[in-house]
């Protein structure tokens, strides 16, 4: 992606939907159309919290090349200076800017306002000073920060699930289990 495209992002939205904040860089179908978002929505529908939690996944990894490329450090004069949109250095740093805000907001799953007020760490500063063969994998350990609980949480019902479908069919008659306890009541019969 060209990063210089970020110029202006509007990262100011009323509400957290990572379909439009997908569609704002332009890849709400390739996102959509990845095998592990696919999956997701197959088996959970669209507004499961693990759906979301994939297409925040996917984005990452889609925008991986972008945040390990070599961007301008940080320069505190950038925000105390009137930003000349005409200057090209300007203008990249500002892209950059939104790049890293924007991935800040799909790992974080909340607004940039709401991120701003928080007083978020690692912030925009810190992480665009991480190297960069390094800054992708702490934008998905904040990912992984804030979606460990819904992670585990998914995880736990649907071995429930698998459990209770397990059980389902052990309780069919005729199954390997029913076998097992006829077998054992003729033999304690007849022993």
């Amino acid at each position: 992606m060209d990063i210089q495209k970020l110029f202006g992002l509007p990262l100011d939205q009323e509400n957290f939907d990572i379909d439009k904040h997908a569609d704002l860089i332009g890849i709400k179908g390739l996102i959509a159309g990845s095998r592990s978002v696919k999956k997701m929505l197959d088996e959970n529908g669209k507004n499961h919290p693990i759906t979301q939690i994939a297409k925040r996944q996917s984005i990452l990894k889609h925008l991986k090349n972008d945040l390990e490329t070599e961007i301008s450090p940080y320069d505190p004069l950038y925000y105390k200076k009137e930003v000349n949109t005409a200057e090209a250095s300007d203008r990249k740093y500002a892209a950059e800017e939104k790049l890293l805000e924007y991935c800040l907001v799909v790992a974080c799953g909340k607004l940039l306002k709401k991120i701003n007020q928080e007083d978020f760490k690692p912030d925009v500063q810190a992480l665009r000073d991480t190297p960069a063969k390094e800054r992708h994998k702490r934008y998905w350990a904040i990912l992984n920060d804030h979606t460990r609980e819904a992670i585990t949480n998914y995880q736990t019902e649907m071995k429930k699930k698998a459990a209770a479908e397990e059980s389902d069919k052990d309780s069919e008659p005729g199954t390997n289990k029913d076998k097992k306890k006829e077998a054992g009541f003729w033999s304690k019969l007849f022993n």
